[in-house]
């Protein structure tokens, strides 16, 4: 995906015979496209949200039961110190 918009929407990325295949679908996503956060912990909130999705992914735990988990396990990350 080009990092530039007037690059992403010029006729030469999205030529339909040329790859990828899909390019609009990537235009199409640039309005709601946002970077990950530039938090010292984010990594580790990542990794902990992560944890808690596979679990409700894979039916090992309830869907309340993992917000709730998600909730306290990630919470703590945003506090000024980190947990």
């Amino acid at each position: 995906m080009p990092s530039r918009t007037d690059v992403a929407t010029s006729p030469a990325f999205l030529e339909p015979d040329q790859p990828p295949e899909s390019s609009q679908v990537f235009v199409d996503a640039i309005p709601n496209t946002r970077a990950t956060p530039h938090t010292a912990n984010w990594s580790r909130v990542e990794k902990e949200a992560d944890n808690v999705l596979q679990s409700l992914f894979y039916g090992r735990i309830e869907r309340e039961a993992g917000v709730r988990q998600l909730i306290e396990s990630t919470r703590p990350l945003f506090t000024a110190g980190g947990g």
